[in-house]
């Protein structure tokens, strides 16, 4: 089923330097409640995780949702006691839906439409994110 979705994209900033400036152990707790405070705002702004690097891939019944979601996540990140920073990018389009794959890895529920199509043919940059 196709229907109109918001795609939300995190993007922590420096995750790498301030795991170096940290180290393991103190940048492995502080990536556990960063993941914890994102997941728990998925219920609130009613979204759904599709993949997870140092950020996340979302999706979200409404643009109005995933801007929500946006500006709760960064108050939350900024509020940790290792204040972080990030980027989001919010993106609506006609998304197909498709069950998650057997071994629990979500990245491929949601597919944009036309991104299924033309993606590999294109840049990075010039995707339709």
């Amino acid at each position: 089923m196709t229907a109109t979705h918001a795609l939300l994209i995190t993007d922590l900033v420096d995750s790498t330097g301030t795991t170096e400036r940290l180290g393991a152990e103190a940048a492995s707790a502080l990536w556990a409640q960063h993941d914890r405070l994102a997941r728990d705002l998925l219920e609130v702004w009613r979204g759904h995780e599709i993949d997870k690097s140092d950020g996340f891939l979302l999706r979200f019944e409404t643009v109005a949702d995933a801007a929500g979601y946006a500006l709760a996540y960064h108050r939350a990140i900024h509020a940790l006691p290792t204040p972080l920073r990030a980027r989001a990018g919010v993106h609506a389009a006609p998304l197909t839906l498709r069950p998650r794959w057997p071994r629990g890895s979500s990245y491929r529920s949601a597919v944009p439409t036309r991104w299924c199509r033309s993606a590999r043919r294109q840049p990075a940059a010039a995707r339709a994110w």
